[in-house]
């Protein structure tokens, strides 16, 4: 008597006797097609992760090519920025070119954010109240017209955003300050 049975998509005449038993039998005998095994480049074993080894050479790898850009192009600007936070009152001296003259604006208020960290492309704002007003302002971390950033006081936060300042007014709006501040080692 045969049987008529479907094998991973085929009609297959079986047996009686040949009939299968388990469907573990038949996965050790299938193998996939040679257009879903995937061929193994050279850059592909050297990559390779095993316990102990690291993913790639320092140097090697594309992000680390552009992190050194990035440490050159910081090194040409020259510039020194404080470590400061989320949180501390800082003072800015922003450049302002009123027709021909360039004098520095000093804009002081409490740093509510940083983003993108300290590379090239870091970003920070500060808010201040000026008559009665909130005020709020991005300064890109490395640019040309900003003339000097000085920490005015540290402040004792436990947020790296500080948006829930924006609806805060008077004494809710506090930010208690840091006594015991340890600067980072270089």
């Amino acid at each position: 008597m045969l049987c008529i049975e479907m094998i991973f998509g085929f009609f297959v005449e079986v047996g009686k006797s040949q009939q299968r038993k388990t469907r573990k039998d038949d996965l050790t005998l299938w193998r996939a097609p040679p257009w879903r095994i995937r061929k193994k480049t050279k850059s592909s074993e050297v990559h390779q992760t095993f316990v102990g080894q690291t993913t790639s050479i320092i140097g090697d790898d594309p992000m680390d090519l552009i992190a050194q850009l990035e440490a050159e192009q910081i090194a040409a600007l020259g510039k020194d920025i404080p470590d400061f936070k989320a949180g501390d009152t800082i003072r800015v001296g922003f450049k302002v070119t009123e027709g021909s003259r360039t004098r520095v604006q000093n804009y002081e208020g409490v740093c509510i954010s940083r983003k993108n960290g300290s590379g090239i492309a870091g970003s920070f704002t500060v808010r201040k109240i000026s008559f009665g007003e909130g005020v709020e302002r991005v300064f890109p971390l490395f640019s040309t017209n900003i003339d000097s950033i000085t920490v005015v006081r540290r402040g004792r936060v436990r947020r790296a955003k500080l948006y829930y300042l924006r609806s805060r007014r008077g004494k809710s709006a506090r930010i208690a300050e840091d006594t015991n501040y340890k600067p980072k080692k270089a």
